[in-house]
C-alpha cells in the first residue's frame, strides 16, 4: 500500500501544475470516440449543451460555454443531470480571489489512482487560462517523504486549499477559514465531488 500511496503522490506533483484546457482536450488521433447522447442542461437562468460520448473505455461528458463568444469545451466524468443530489455549498466569488490552489490528501491506502483523476478535473478547472489561471500544487495532511504538508489551517491571504478525503457522506463545503473540502465515501464520490465542483465553478450548475 505504500508504493500505491507513492504512485499517486508521485502523480500529484507531477500533474498539478498550471493547465491550460486546450492542451487537456488534446488526443491521440487513434483515439476511439463516439457520441452516444446530449442534451441541454437547463439550470435556472441558463442553458449549456452537453455532449456524452464514449472515448475508448471512458464515458465524458463535455459541457460547452461561450466566453467572449468563443465556445470552449470541458469534459468532466459526470454530467450535470448525474450530480444534482450532491450538495455544494462553497463561495465562488471567495475561491476566485486567490492566487493558488493546494489539492491536499489524507495519507490514506483508500485513496489510489480515481482519487488522481479526481485532482486532475479540480486542477483543470482552476489552472483554466481563460477562466481561473491558478496555480495549483498537490498535497498531504501529514509528513509522508518529501511530500509538501498542507492542511486546512495553511489557507492564506493568496494561497487557498481544496482537502480531499474519505467520509461518511458525499458533500462540497466551506471551513470559516476559507478551506474548501470534498468529501466522499468512495472514490468514485470523489470524481463526482470533482465534477460538481469544476460545474459549479464555471457556473453550469448551481447550489
Amino acid at each position: 500500500m505504500e508504493k500505491g500511496i507513492d504512485i499517486i503522490m508521485g502523480a500529484l506533483v507531477a500533474i498539478l501544475v498550471i493547465f491550460a484546457v486546450f492542451v487537456y482536450l488534446i488526443k491521440d488521433t487513434n483515439t476511439f470516440s463516439e457520441l452516444t447522447g446530449k442534451y441541454n442542461y437547463d439550470n435556472g437562468f441558463d442553458s449549456y449543451p452537453v455532449e456524452e460520448i464514449r472515448e475508448d473505455l471512458t464515458n465524458i461528458s463535455r459541457v460547452t460555454i461561450l466566453i467572449d463568444n468563443v465556445p470552449y469545451y470541458f469534459d468532466f466524468r459526470y454530467g450535470p443531470r448525474e450530480l444534482e443530489d450532491i450538495p455544494i455549498d462553497i463561495d465562488r466569488e471567495y475561491i476566485q480571489s486567490k492566487n493558488m490552489y493546494f489539492i491536499t490528501i489524507d495519507h490514506d491506502e483508500r485513496l489510489q489512482g480515481k482519487t488522481v483523476l479526481a485532482s486532475i478535473e479540480l486542477a483543470r478547472v482552476m489552472s483554466s487560462g481563460k477562466l481561473f489561471n491558478k496555480e495549483t500544487i498537490g498535497a498531504m495532511t501529514e509528513e509522508y517523504k518529501d511530500n509538501p504538508v498542507i492542511t486546512c489551517a495553511d489557507v492564506n491571504e493568496t494561497s487557498g486549499v481544496l482537502y480531499m478525503k474519505l467520509a461518511n457522506q458525499t458533500r462540497i463545503y466551506q471551513e470559516n477559514n476559507g478551506c474548501v473540502v470534498i468529501e466522499g465515501v468512495t472514490e468514485d464520490d470523489l470524481l463526482k465531488d470533482a465534477s460538481k465542483f469544476g460545474l459549479y465553478m464555471l457556473g453550469i450548475m448551481r447550489k
